[in-house]
């Protein structure tokens, strides 16, 4: 959704670095959350000029300038039957 809702952002979906651009801009605050399922909503948003700031199901799509998504990673291994965080 992430990705069509650039391409609607953008007007032309064969402007790769339009579309790359579109999808940081849509996918952070400011603007309007938009959740999945409200495809309409976003496309009214983006017709009117206004900011949308893309959740996805899984949670916040925040990409930073380099097209990530910060977020911590915890890794764990089984001792005893347990889990435990490793370092």
């Amino acid at each position: 959704m992430l990705i069509a809702l650039a391409m609607a952002a953008t007007g032309d979906d064969d402007d790769a670095l339009g579309i790359s651009k579109a999808i940081t801009e849509i996918s952070r605050p400011p603007g309007e959350q938009i959740y999945p399922g409200e495809w309409s909503k976003a496309l009214d948003f983006i017709q009117e000029g206004r900011a949308i700031d893309y959740v996805g199901a899984s949670g916040s799509v925040d990409l930073n300038s380099r097209g990530d998504i910060p977020s911590t990673t915890v890794i764990f291994r089984i001792v005893n039957g347990e889990p435990t965080p490793v370092k």
